[in-house]
């Protein structure tokens, strides 16, 4: 039984029927709690079945187990079963996310599919099955198309999951993307342990950029809010009780401009916020610093000859807050030269100084996943690759439904090639390295992207060779640039609105529904190659 209720409101009288079914109309079932965890806070009719449940349980953030016995004076049945109560509050609903099912009525939901969802959620998620709360249902009917067709029933759920302490406490939300992209990339796991099927995650209000205008800077946000609407649905083994919910999107202007109609720039690196002389590099929301030998962090505070290791009572001010060794590496102090880290593990994997990996080795089939980009105006990635196949897929982000935008970069024919969509407009930007790039040498490769405009940089070209040559016939071979120009449309499509993960070194295998449209087709994800050095 689970029972969601808005905010702490627990509704007034609530009762909620244990599901037992007699097909002998003429029975009179007597109900009856043999055992419960917390029996002060569950009372149980007898006669009817109804079950009242104590506010007090929307503070304990665990389930009541209890077993129930149902007899109609000859025969008997017991079962066991819990109840969860969760206030679904607005931090709840900001961490949501929502998973579309196909073909399915919620009371077969949850007879058959419910407890598996969960439970494959919490696999892949890493989390117990008791962290994954669903807290609204719904049901939508699709007409057929046809007369030989059937209407069916597609459901959306919303649903978020909990962190816990080693106590087993909460303490907020996994990051509501993190669960998307583990659910994307298992899906057909989930949907073959939960019986269902799962349709491609939806782009929602913002995928046909609602808030882009020509000569405006603004992000579309969407969120999710209460409704008045709760239903109470009832199958022969859940009992679940919706805390309804809605979803909206607002425009709020990009974090580097403003004005009224978010048209002033602003100039992140203004305030010089790089340390020790480091490099302040504006990029789009932010900024990023480019430290000197010997510095590091965020704005290059951490002066590794001076600093060390973080200590359980801070005995200087040179002590770090935080353990800057990354990948489990262990942080030493070296007396007279600030501190350094011992990596764990392979060493070829971590070959940084603070145990970054900056380099792996991509075999045919194989890829990383990342979070995806989250720029939307201009775009700067950096890699180093080297490899002998003649083609094959170096990056790639995209959206959830494999449709409209999406940025790849490509070894194709022996070079590399640039590819980027904005909505359902591709546009294409190759090199020309006389010799090709499949020697097996370390290659570099830059892209940007900038007013519509795609960049391609291999090697030791500069960005002002491929702005200013990079076009015409007798462009540098190693530098290319290629702006989209769409006739009789306004210049909202402008923006890239990038969803799903981020490949790096190949791509999933992708069930037949989330393939690409032919004419956005990849080249092939399957190649042996090694990736250095990638920046964003």
């Amino acid at each position: 039984m689970v029972i969601n209720v808005k905010d702490d409101n627990f509704p007034a009288q609530p009762k909620f029927k244990i599901p037992a079914y007699d097909p002998d109309v003429s029975d009179h079932l007597l109900y009856q709690i043999q055992s419960v965890t917390q029996g002060d806070w569950v009372l149980l009719n007898r006669t009817t079945g109804d079950l009242e449940v104590s506010p007090t349980l929307v503070n304990t953030g665990k389930p009541v187990k209890m077993v129930v016995r149902v007899s109609d004076g000859t025969n008997s049945a017991t079962a066991t079963g819990r109840i969860l109560v969760t206030s679904v509050t607005q931090q709840m609903l900001n961490n949501s996310l929502t998973l579309d099912i196909s073909d399915a009525t919620i009371e077969g939901f949850f007879d058959s599919s419910y407890e598996e969802l969960v439970s494959g959620i919490a696999d892949v998620v890493n989390c117990n099955p008791d962290q994954v709360m669903l807290f609204d249902i719904q049901s939508k009917i699709i007409e057929a198309k046809t007369l030989l067709e059937d209407d069916i029933s597609n459901l959306k759920i919303w649903l978020s999951v909990y962190k816990i302490d080693s106590s087993g406490n909460r303490f907020g939300f996994y990051n509501p993307e993190y669960v998307r992209d583990l659910i994307y990339i298992n899906k057909v796991q989930i949907s073959k342990l939960a019986k269902l099927t799962l349709l491609p995650f939806k782009d929602g209000l913002c995928v046909k950029e609602v808030c882009n205008f020509a000569t405006s800077r603004k992000s579309c946000l969407s969120y999710s809010d209460y409704t008045d609407d709760s239903k109470t649905y009832s199958s022969l083994k859940v009992v679940f009780r919706t805390v309804g919910v809605r979803t909206s999107y607002r425009c709020p202007c990009s974090t580097d401009y403003r004005g009224e109609n978010c048209d002033t720039v602003l100039n992140l690196c203004y305030s010089n916020p790089c340390k020790d002389n480091g490099k302040c590099v504006s990029i789009e929301a932010s900024y990023s610093c480019i430290c000197n030998p010997g510095r590091t962090g965020v704005n290059c505070e951490i002066d590794m000859a001076k600093s060390k290791c973080p200590a359980e009572s801070k005995t200087s001010e040179n002590h770090l807050k935080s353990n800057p060794c990354r990948n489990d590496g262990v942080c030493s102090d070296s007396p007279g030269r600030g501190f350094s880290c011992r990596c764990q593990g392979d060493d070829d994997a971590v070959d940084g100084p603070l145990c970054q990996l900056t380099t792996r080795s991509f075999m045919k089939g194989s890829f990383i996943a990342f979070p995806a980009l989250k720029q939307r105006w201009r775009l700067h990635i950096k890699m180093e690759f080297a490899t002998t196949e003649h083609s094959g897929l170096l990056l790639f982000n995209g959206r959830y439904d494999g449709k409209h935008d999406f940025i790849a970069v490509e070894v194709w024919q022996g070079q590399v090639r640039f590819r980027f969509s904005l909505f359902s407009h591709v546009v294409t930007v190759a090199s020309n390295v006389n010799g090709g790039v499949i020697d097996g040498r370390w290659h570099k490769v830059e892209v940007a992207f900038q007013n519509r405009t795609g960049i391609i940089i291999v090697d030791d070209c500069k960005l002002a060779v491929a702005v200013n040559f990079g076009t015409q016939s007798a462009s540098f071979s190693c530098a290319a640039a290629q702006q989209l120009q769409v006739k009789d449309e306004p210049a909202t499509y402008s923006s890239l609105d990038l969803t799903g993960p981020l490949f790096l070194g190949g791509l999933l295998q992708l069930p037949v529904d989330f393939q690409f449209p032919t004419n956005t087709s990849l080249a092939a994800s399957e190649m042996s190659t090694l990736i250095t050095s990638f920046l964003t």
